[in-house]
């Protein structure tokens, strides 16, 4: 899925920044490039394992490159490897890629439908990752090379000029890649003729007065004013240029220093009105104003931006240079722009005279791609090309993708054994969970107290597990055997998390030790059977400056990873049976950690450094900026399908390039509607919803956990599997976890959309075009599952579901309640349907279809 965010900040009367940007650009952001975000300070967050509203996403747009309608289009793809995304290589998405995996010398090919005459090709490719031939043919047989050793130098689309007069149907790229790289291929727009005919050229400007091409604007019968050229200064960090480029999902960030500056030149000397000023919301700042950059005069002090939005500033004065100093408390700063309202005339002393007058224009960056208008509505990402007009899932069931792994289904322990009301009737309760298919196990979490604390309470001073052995102490620490009779009560498969913040590689090991090894003396002084815990999980939200040792361990992701090594090596040392070992990859769902670069940077530099000590990189499924907005629950239901997307597009693919062909997956270790002081929609009908999306999102990703938090929380209205510890009141998110732990198949296979009706949600700081119905499907020999959750709250969707063959019988079951989201419960209700054509997914509901052939 493709987001796309308009940017539009009025500053004031007369300036504004416009930044047209894809958000999430996945494949699209150079992994080796300056982050353009590093997380940033928490606002708020629940007590244990909450959310806060973390910083912004990491991904740049590719700001240069806005694909174009031409003359000549492609019609269709072929490759020599995963063929089945070579659609996404001219779908006119940059953010969206064919990639090659492993393959030595792929090629891609594309189709005009007939013959053409073809002058440039412009290329988005990863760079440095070999050269390609391109290469014509007529037939998609019998091919000519028409460019040898062509080379993308950047991640930047680039123009490949083809020899005059060639022309062809068919259109390939044949790669050298002797290195073993991943190539990846964002977008292939071809430029030429068809029919004889030339188009016009797409640099001509439009005549003063004329009527502009649909979806443009009438140019000014003058043009507009040159922008004020800005240049930026940090006392610290990187890039502070990032802070006055006009995109505004870039940044300087101060690094971890004290009282930074950033200084900005605007080139001449101005009379400034206001700023306009886009910041992390850490700590206060003081702007100073000067004409020769020595002598500077203090205009504001004290100042703040209260959330991660652009803020204007009123300030006056007659100036050349501005200068930002931050009181920051040693926190990272970032600075993702700043612009300067001036007013229409300027001095003419001071720093000289301006050449043209400061810009009213919005601060822009001009598109050197080829053609004209931008694509709309591209095919989202997961979906294929609609066939007709009906709203369709389809099916196919001899395409199995991989096993489907039941550990989806699972909970965190957030209590200990003194604050368990009715714990064995509860625990009873839990093996209803018990999935029929997959591992056919429950996961269970064991998480407080062992990952260490947060240091806003002073009891959490960090788990070391030798310490608690016989003893009944507050939460979180208790004695570990409490945890470990809990999944064995209810037959649940393990994930433990170890102390990374207080605690060292020996300690990791002893308690690896005592769960896994047979000749452990813990254990023999402490009794309990020997667990042989499979999942073990490097510092819960470490990447978060509230956790115990984010500053000293894992400022970012690179000294975090060279830690988690050492970690790694010691836990799998000490264990009878092989262990998989997950690293922190992000706090949330956006990927950032505070310090951290985010996204595929994060991927690529975790991987690289701990290599083969990680086995799955981990991140928390509560919704988080820049989708969700406080008070807005379409934005919350709408963060998986920026997940989704983000997935997709960025974090697979760098995985498949850094991961040095090892199979890493993902594992969802948290995730909740994240509604702390709303009970009703947090136990109710929407919190069933977001867990039955969360799950249906790691199902399709193929990851290897997605746990809801919690199992039981005492005195907190979170996600709860049970009100008031009570057995006989079981929540909705209970109910759908019941559900699908009783009817879903062994094997994900193929389910794509067609016509999947969206809707356009604006986020925080980002629009989410948000399919209305979410999917997955499934089959145990010749039973097919297919599970559609209705992601809206006031609009029933009715689709045809085509798994390939007549059905001898359909039962259809359905959580939802007749309030829709606001539903306090919610009831599974079942149904015979007769046919697959045509049925109605209600608002606010999940169903699951289990169709025998």
């Amino acid at each position: 899925m493709t987001l796309t965010t308009k940017y539009r900040y009025a500053l004031s009367a007369g300036v504004a920044l416009s930044v047209s940007l894809a958000t999430l650009v996945g494949c699209g952001s150079s992994p080796t490039s300056v982050p353009t975000s590093t997380g940033g300070d928490a606002a708020s967050a629940g007590a244990n394992g909450g959310a806060a509203n973390l910083g912004p996403d990491t991904m740049q747009g590719d700001s240069q490159y806005t694909v174009k309608s031409v003359a000549l289009k492609f019609t269709n793809a072929s490759a020599s490897v995963n063929a089945g995304s070579a659609h996404q290589a001219y779908d006119g998405n940059v953010a969206s890629c064919w990639g090659s995996g492993s393959a030595s010398n792929p090629w891609i090919s594309f189709d005009l439908g007939s013959s053409a005459t073809i002058s440039t090709l412009g290329v988005k490719v990863n760079p440095n990752v070999g050269t390609y031939n391109i290469q014509v043919s007529n037939d998609g047989s019998s091919w000519s090379t028409a460019v040898s050793g062509a080379k993308n130098t950047s991640w930047n689309v680039e123009s490949k000029s083809l020899p005059s007069g060639t022309t062809g149907r068919y259109v390939r790229l044949q790669f050298v890649n002797n290195y073993g790289k991943q190539i990846m291929v964002f977008e292939v727009q071809p430029q030429g003729t068809t029919g004889g005919t030339a188009p016009a050229p797409s640099s001509t400007p439009a005549p003063s007065g004329s009527s502009p091409a649909s979806g443009g604007s009438t140019a000014p019968s003058t043009g507009p004013s040159a922008p004020m050229k800005l240049t930026a200064t940090g006392s610290s960090g990187y890039s502070p240029a990032n802070a006055v480029d006009g995109n505004i999902t870039t940044c300087w960030a101060s690094g971890s220093v004290s009282n930074p500056s950033l200084t900005v030149d605007m080139g001449s000397t101005q009379n400034v009105t206001s700023l306009g000023f886009k910041m992390s919301p850490v700590g206060t700042y003081a702007v100073d104003m000067s004409t020769d950059g020595k002598t500077w005069t203090t205009k504001l002090t004290n100042q703040s931006n209260s959330d991660w939005n652009v803020e204007t500033k009123n300030l006056s004065g007659t100036a050349r240079y501005l200068r930002f100093r931050f009181t920051n408390g040693g926190k990272q700063v970032m600075v993702f722009e700043v612009q300067p309202k001036v007013s229409a005339s300027a001095p003419s002393s001071g720093g000289g005279t301006p050449s043209t007058a400061p810009s009213t224009a919005p601060v822009s960056s001009p598109s050197t791609a080829p053609s004209t208008a931008p694509v709309s509505n591209p095919t989202p990402v997961g979906t294929t090309a609609p066939s007709g007009n009906g709203v369709a899932i389809v099916v196919s069931p001899n395409q199995v993708l991989f096993p489907a792994d039941s550990h989806v289904l699972g909970t965190c322990r957030n209590h200990v054994s003194g604050q368990f009301p009715n714990g064995p009737a509860v625990l009873q309760a839990m093996k209803a969970l018990t999935p029929t298919w997959g591992e056919r196990k429950f996961l269970y979490r064991v998480g407080h107290g062992i990952t260490d604390g947060r240091n806003d309470y002073s009891y959490m001073t960090g788990f070391h597990f030798l310490n608690t052995f016989n003893q009944t102490t507050s939460y979180p620490y208790d004695d570990i055997r409490g945890a470990l009779n809990e999944a064995d009560t209810m037959g649940a498969d393990q994930m433990h998390v170890v102390n990374f913040g207080t605690s060292t590689p020996t300690e990791a090991a002893q308690y690896v030790s005592y769960l896994n090894h047979a000749g452990d003396s813990n254990r023999s002084k402490y009794p309990v059977a020997q667990q042989n815990v499979g999942m073990f999980e490097l510092g819960n939200e470490i990447s978060w400056s509230m956790e115990r040792g984010h500053s000293q361990y894992a400022a970012n992701e690179t000294s975090y990873a060279q830690r988690a090594k050492q970690f790694a090596q010691a836990m799998r040392a000490a264990s009878d049976v092989p262990i998989k070992i997950g690293a922190v990859a992000g706090t949330n769902s956006s990927w950032t950690g505070d310090g951290w670069s985010g996204g595929a940077t994060t991927v690529k530099n975790i991987l690289t450094t701990m290599g083969s000590d990680v086995d799955f990189l981990i991140y928390h499924g509560y919704p988080s900026w820049p989708v969700v907005k406080s008070g807005d629950l379409q934005t919350v239901m709408a963060q998986n399908a920026w997940n989704d997307a983000k997935i997709t597009n960025e974090i697979e693919p760098a995985i498949k390039q850094y991961g040095g062909g090892r199979d890493i997956r993902i594992a969802n270790t948290e995730f909740s509607a994240n509604l702390y002081s709303d009970a009703t929609h947090m136990h109710g009908m929407f919190g069933a919803l977001y867990d039955a999306d969360s799950v249906t999102l790691a199902l399709r990703h193929n990851m290897m956990s997605a746990i809801e938090f919690c199992f039981v929380h005492p005195g907190n209205a979170d996600s709860e599997f049970f009100l008031n510890g009570d057995p006989s009141q079981p929540t909705a998110i209970y109910k759908f976890q019941q559900m699908l732990a009783q009817h879903f198949g062994d094997s994900v296979v193929a389910s794509s959309g067609q016509n999947i009706p969206t809707k356009s949600v604006a986020g925080a700081s980002t629009s989410v075009s948000m399919p209305e119905l979410s999917f997955v499907a499934s089959k145990s020999g010749s039973t097919v599952y297919v599970m559609v959750t209705n992601r809206t709250n006031d609009t029933n969707v009715a689709s045809s579901v085509n798994v390939g063959f007549t059905p001898s019988h359909i039962t259809a079951y359905t959580l939802g309640d007749s309030s829709g989201w606001d539903g306090a419960n919610g009831s599974v209700t079942t149904s015979t349907p007769s046919s697959l054509n045509n049925i109605t997914f209600n608002h606010a509901t999940t169903t699951i279809l289990q169709i025998s052939q």
